[in-house]
């Protein structure tokens, strides 16, 4: 999948990432699929906190929270990867015991 996603960026999609995300945001991660999260106002083109996980929320209720870790690792991978003009960030997850976890993604200026 990442080898047609970056095909896709090549063709100057990237553009398109932050806006994608933002429109894609509650079909795959609302509250029908168990998140909680709140749109930071006067930030980048995507910018989120995520405030409940349920992949946080059933590590943590079988007793391995650290598991979770490597499910945000993969976030940082991959939209990390998506683009050399594209900036992901994030300073904090509910994993490593952040308050939200810190979505942003946004063009390079």
């Amino acid at each position: 999948m990442m080898k047609f996603a970056r095909g896709l960026m090549k063709l100057g999609l990237y553009k398109l990432m932050p806006s994608l995300c933002g429109k894609m945001l509650d079909r795959m991660f609302g509250e029908a699929a168990g998140f909680k999260y709140r749109l930071v106002p006067d930030a980048p083109k995507f910018a989120v906190d995520m405030l409940h996980c349920p992949y946080f929320e059933t590590c943590k209720k079988y007793g391995c929270p650290e598991l979770t870790q490597f499910s945000c690792r993969t976030d940082d991978i991959t939209y990390g990867n998506l683009h050399k003009n594209l900036v992901w960030a994030r300073t904090q997850t509910l994993a490593t015991g952040g308050s939200c976890c810190d979505f942003r993604l946004h063009l390079k200026k």
